[in-house]
């Protein structure tokens, strides 16, 4: 199998490249939350100024909802979002272990490996894209 070519990988949070998409569409933070209670289902995005305001900064995750409503007012695609979506897949994981033990510790064994600077988060993705990625 030959190596696909060294990827770039994005430096920004998940906040830092919401707020310049934001920007970029000519949203102020107010302008954007309004936007996505219009275009939720219950009128209530469940997400507040200060809410979006903590996302951009990083002080807190959006839900999957509040990113999809982000991600339809944003014109966001897919591959864009899994470029900077950093949220740990917690409960994914969790399921993961309970299908499968062995995923347990390959997760585990890749954390040891990563807090030892053994392997680097661009070595992973690159990896991945490598072997995965069609």
């Amino acid at each position: 199998m030959s190596e696909k070519p060294e990827h770039k990988f994005p430096t920004k949070t998940l906040g830092a490249f919401l707020r310049e998409k934001r920007r970029q569409e000519g949203f102020s933070i107010r302008k954007l939350v309004e936007t996505m209670k219009d275009a939720s289902l219950s009128g209530d995005a469940g997400v507040s100024s200060a809410h979006l305001c903590d996302i951009e900064n990083g002080r807190r995750s959006p839900s999957d909802e509040v990113l999809s409503l982000l991600v339809n007012a944003l014109k966001i695609t897919e591959e864009e979002l899994d470029l900077y979506d950093t949220r740990v897949p917690n409960q994914e994981i969790q399921e993961l272990t309970q299908m499968n033990a062995l995923y347990g510790v390959a997760f585990r064994r890749m954390v040891k490996h990563i807090q030892k600077n053994e392997v680097s988060p661009e070595e992973i993705l690159q990896t991945m894209i490598n072997n995965f990625d069609k």
